[in-house]
């Protein structure tokens, strides 16, 4: 998947203000909750889209099926707003008076070759 369908994503649930703080920060589990409830105002929003329309649906003998676990899997996605907390998750801890992750400090100091 490539940016520019990530920022389509974006710009979709962004019609959306429920998604959205007053200052412009993604409510991630918001939208994914809304995913997992079918919100028929985020399927009328993702259905009017022809590309979020063509990733996210199927049609079954003209039944319109959401895949909602793809859906999910887009939202939760680290490329998915990359600036956003998900990037960092991975990185939360204690840190040292230098500000250096302590794990990062003590790889460092006891580091054992084999």
């Amino acid at each position: 998947m490539n940016n520019n369908f990530f920022e389509n994503v974006v710009e979709v649930l962004k019609q959306d203000e429920r998604f959205f703080t007053d200052d412009g920060i993604f409510l991630r589990n918001a939208v994914y909750e809304a995913a997992m409830k079918m919100d028929s105002a985020l399927l009328h929003l993702l259905l009017e889209n022809e590309e979020t329309f063509k990733r996210f649906f199927t049609d079954v003998d003209g039944i319109k099926v959401f895949d909602k676990q793809g859906f999910a899997w887009v939202i939760n996605n680290r490329q998915f707003l990359p600036d956003s907390y998900t990037r960092f998750k991975n990185r939360i801890g204690l840190a040292d008076e230098n500000g250096d992750m302590i794990k990062s400090v003590f790889d460092n100091q006891y580091s054992i070759s084999i």
